[in-house]
């Protein structure tokens, strides 16, 4: 890569030029920081590459937040025009769909891909979702009415709406158990990193950098660093520059006298609500959520956010549960999502913040793009965040893109969708906007 002037009016702030393969003279070693379904896709597909992966969880167990609940959906995301969003999600479902089938049929992991019915709640969703199936592709969803999604779900509703044959669910944990599982990770658990620095192997070549990640009481060197915090990591989604808004969400476990009839496929209204065998027996034979609640960082259970989420689920589906109990048992789990601002997940090379100050944020935003050089990272580090509520069709993805990027391989999204998640698009979108952007060479 040079600084040379660019040919064309491609944006080099999201060029991929700079973000150079491990050299070949550098050990197949890697650490991923993050014991959630982020961090373990990512290890899985380097241990694949034949990385030995240590994975580094700061608490007592993997998949504490989000990717510990019992149930996801797996669907795409659907809008009249087909925007960014759902382009980018249709990919990321198509990347779980690959990771998750075989493992579903050799029954390696909890879930089922038993379809999913979407339901049109409201006059303005059902518009919506009836001009999606102009744009989405052919035979990716069906329209049902309120009877034919009555016949599908196995309980009355009164809404239509679409079913995704491809659709089901998943537990993220057992997927998370199951990546980690790989002879070529070592989990490494209460290693709450405290700092990752650079340092050079053999300063006869460029990119011979590796990398050391301490905790408290070890440190880890790899070729490859890839830093998959979550919602609660300040410090470190700072230094890599990552807008992350941690949002709370309730899930409500249902125990089995809770649960008229189970349901014949997976459902989303105003949430979602599953059936299945989660391995608890009838203490927990479906579940219902989730709720969005920020700023609240409280990390207990609420009454209110469980019978909200009950609310949502008999209002979709009025003869699916019992009556209401304002003394019942508070059942479920609380998680904190990472979200962005955009609502599409942060993933691939870690640009270098220093040299994106100068060559970017000190320069005027108004000059011709072929006055800029092409984006530098740093190379050997990768961060997967962000991935919000969508996480099970983006953290795959994530991870084959990762792993791609590593050895060298061609990428696997468009430009475009590449752009739209690449780690540096907030600072660039505020800076060629012109508005003030924090200097970012001390940090």
């Amino acid at each position: 890569m040079t600084d040379s002037a660019q040919p064309s009016s491609a944006p080099p702030w999201f060029s991929l030029e700079g973000a150079l393969p491990m050299a070949s003279s550098q050990s197949k070693t890697a650490v991923v920081v993050g014991g959630g379904l982020a961090g373990a896709t990512a290890a899985y597909r380097l241990a694949q590459l034949g990385f030995k992966v240590t994975l580094l969880e700061a608490e007592d167990e993997v998949s504490q937040q989000a990717s510990g609940n019992l149930a996801g959906a797996i669907h795409p995301l659907v809008t009249a025009d087909w925007n960014l969003r759902s382009q980018f999600y249709l990919e990321g479902l198509q990347a779980t769909l690959r990771w998750l089938k075989p493992w579903w049929h050799a029954g390696l992991i909890k879930g089922e891909h038993n379809g999913l019915m979407q339901l049109a709640m409201s006059p303005s969703m059902e518009k919506r979702l009836q001009s999606s199936l102009r744009v989405m592709p052919e035979n990716f969803a069906i329209w049902q009415t309120p009877k034919q999604a009555s016949e599908r779900i196995g309980v009355q509703t009164d809404y239509g709406g679409l079913f995704f044959p491809q659709g089901g669910w998943v537990q993220p944990k057992s997927v998370v158990e199951t990546c980690i599982s790989h002879d070529n990770i070592e989990v490494m658990r209460q290693q709450k990193v405290e700092d990752i620095a650079a340092f050079q192997v053999n300063s006869s070549k460029k990119n011979d950098q590796a990398w050391r990640v301490s905790t408290a009481n070890h440190h880890y060197d790899a070729s490859v660093v890839v830093v998959a915090t979550g919602a609660l990591d300040e410090p470190f989604n700072s230094q890599l520059q990552l807008p992350i808004r941690p949002v709370k969400g309730q899930v409500t476990h249902l125990a089995k006298d809770k649960v008229k009839t189970p349901l014949k496929t997976t459902v989303t209204h105003e949430g979602y609500s599953v059936s299945g065998d989660f391995g608890l027996g009838d203490e927990v034979v479906a579940i219902s959520g989730a709720t969005f609640e920020a700023p609240d960082m409280t990390a207990s259970l609420s009454l209110a956010s469980q019978h909200h989420n009950e609310a949502l689920a008999a209002k979709a589906m009025p003869n699916w549960l019992t009556d209401f109990d304002s003394t019942e048992i508070l059942l479920g789990k609380v998680g904190f999502r990472p979200t962005t601002p955009d609502h599409l997940p942060i993933f691939g090379a870690v640009p270098d913040w220093s040299w994106v100050t100068e060559a970017y944020l000190q320069r005027k935003h108004t000059h011709a793009v072929r006055f800029y050089p092409n984006q530098r990272y740093q190379a050997g580090l990768y961060v997967s965040n962000g991935h919000g509520a969508r996480g099970l069709m983006s953290a795959f993805l994530a991870a084959d893109t990762i792993a791609n990027s590593v050895a060298g391989a061609p990428p696997i999204l468009s430009a475009k969708l590449r752009h739209a998640v690449h780690p540096a698009r907030f600072l660039i979108r505020q800076w060629r906007k012109g508005e003030s952007v924090e200097n970012l060479e001390n940090r």
